[in-house]
């Protein structure tokens, strides 16, 4: 009995549907979000390769996207990056807080260096905005990510929050490039404090 118990319990343990790992997950304002990154770019998703993690412990998932345009950086016409979760077999992996991509969709992606093969997602579920097209005018719009996982402060996600409204795509791309505008002139501007600061040896 004793040991159709132990077998039982391998069993289920092999064929589990899911593996669940915990994440904790900093909310990023959208001028910290584009500065940390070193490539935004806008394109759609081509490919989805789930790939066991380097620890085994876990199956990550490298995606292939299709670049349409640069809004930071520049890393070709395709950018290949990897994130937590994914599918293989019977045996699915899931990371709280980080996106889960589809083929074909249209994404915007802020992108940072994750290790010598692949870059990473900044802010997990927070540098990605999905993009959706208006069936009617045809008007690309970007909806703003929800933030997922555990918080290191209270994050409440409010109904009708204006910040959560799609915006335009163009309208969008806009705002991208004035907030690196303001990140580039604040960090000058650190620059000339921090020289001010350091008097020279007489």
């Amino acid at each position: 009995m004793r040991h159709k118990l132990l077998v039982l319990a391998v069993g289920l343990a092999l064929f589990a549907p899911a593996v669940a790992r915990a994440t904790v997950v900093l909310p990023l304002d959208f001028k910290t979000l584009a500065g940390t990154a070193e490539v935004i770019a806008h394109g759609r998703v081509m490919t989805l390769s789930p790939q066991w993690a380097s620890d085994r412990h876990g199956i990550d998932t490298v995606v292939t996207l299709l670049v349409t345009s640069y809004l930071k950086g520049d890393l070709g016409a395709q950018i290949t990056f990897r994130v937590p979760g994914g599918k293989i077999g019977q045996l699915r992996s899931v990371r709280v807080g980080a996106p889960v991509f589809h083929e074909g969709e249209e994404v915007v992606v802020f992108l940072a260096p994750g290790g010598a093969a692949f870059p990473r997602i900044v802010g997990f579920n927070q540098g990605v905005y999905r993009v959706a097209i208006d069936e009617t005018s045809g008007t690309r719009f970007v909806t703003s990510p929800v933030l997922a996982g555990d918080v290191t402060t209270p994050t409440p996600i409010v109904r009708g929050d204006p910040s959560r409204k799609p915006v335009p795509l163009d309208q969008f791309e806009a705002q991208v490039r004035a907030s690196l505008r303001q990140d580039q002139a604040d960090r000058a501007a650190q620059d000339r404090r921090a020289r001010d600061r350091v008097k020279p040896l007489r």
